[in-house]
Order: C-alpha cells, then structure tokens, then sequence
C-alpha cells in the first residue's frame, strides 16, 4: 500500500542563475580629478533586478581621508530625504543622482586639496539582500595638465616622399580633446 503522502518529496529544479540571480551591480569610475576650486560630479551607478522603492530604498556616501582612517558619513538618501552629516563639506555637496533611474552620483562644488580622498558609495535597494558598494578615489590638481599634441601625421611617407597631399580633418568637442588626422589618397606604387 503507498500512498501520495508518504512518497518521497523531490525537490523542484533550480532554475539558473540569471543576472538578477547575482545580486546588485555597482559602476563608478575608479578615480576622478578635479581641478581645485572646480566642481566635480562622483557617479555611481547600479543595476538591481527590483524596481526601486523609496521607503526601502537607501544610499550612504561616506569620505575616508586615507586608507587605514575611518570613514566618515555625509550623505544619506532614506525615504526621498537626503540628509548631510559632515561639516568637513558644508553646503558644498549637492546629491545630483536620481535613485529611480539608478543613479546615486552627487556634485561636490568649490572643490579644495584637503576633499582628496576615497569616497564610497553603498547602495540598498531591497528586496535585494546584498548592499553595492563601490569606491572612487578623488584626486585634486591645482592646475590643467598642458594640452597633448594629438595630432596624427604619416612621418615615415612625408619624410620619404615629400609632402603628401590629402585633406586634413579635425574630429571632436569643441574646445579641445580634438583628435587631427589626415586623410591621404590612395598610394601609388611603382614598380
């Protein structure tokens, strides 16, 4: 005699680990630099398999002013409120991220040489059960490292055959960051 209740539980199938399946993922740069007396945007970013609701949802920025020191908090998102903790900064940090397309980066103004650093931004947006942390070490320069020559040129054929004629184009944003390039007609061989 055997009956359904007595017959061996199976367990179902697993299904396979999707990407919602590993968690929350974190993106932001490693290191940013900024200009002293500029203002300079930290992005983090996320991407969780839950949409993201505000009364669950929470954010810390924290500053750790070296390796080994501890970090300190200065800004927190709880329930669409942002608070700042850290005198260190002043009314100079503006919280620029909109959780709700996943972007918790905040805009820290009238940047100064003691705000270098590592700065860290965890993420909780449950039901995920994992917090997302990332880190970005800001470096602060006092002045603009001198614009690189990018032009590209064919040394070797100009210097062999002379001038070579072809259109020469400029490609990129305005007010620098330009690539140059030249564009030369197709080669003639001889032989």
């Amino acid at each position: 005699f055997c009956s359904a209740a007595w017959a061996p539980l199976q367990k179902p199938a697993l299904p396979p680990l999707s990407p919602c399946g590993l968690g929350m993922e974190i993106t932001a740069q490693t290191t940013v630099s900024a200009l002293n007396g500029s203002s300079v945007r930290l992005p983090c970013t996320f991407n969780s398999c839950y949409k993201v609701e505000n009364k669950l949802f929470s954010l810390n920025w924290t500053y750790q002013e070296c390796e080994n020191c501890s970090e300190e908090l200065f800004l927190q998102f709880r329930m669409k409120i942002v608070h700042w903790r850290l005198d260190r900064f002043g009314n100079r940090v503006e919280f620029t991220g909109n959780p709700s397309k996943n972007d918790v980066s905040f805009t820290l103004h009238q940047v100064q040489l003691e705000d270098k650093g590592t700065y860290n931004c965890y993420v909780m947006n449950p039901p995920d059960r994992h917090r997302g942390h990332a880190r970005i070490f800001l470096k602060v320069i006092t002045e603009v490292p001198p614009e690189r020559d990018s032009t590209v040129a064919v040394i070797v054929g100009a210097s062999v055959g002379g001038f070579l004629p072809g259109k020469h184009y400029r490609q990129g944003p305005p007010g620098g960051g330009a690539v140059h390039f030249l564009l030369l007609p197709r080669p003639i061989v001889q032989m």
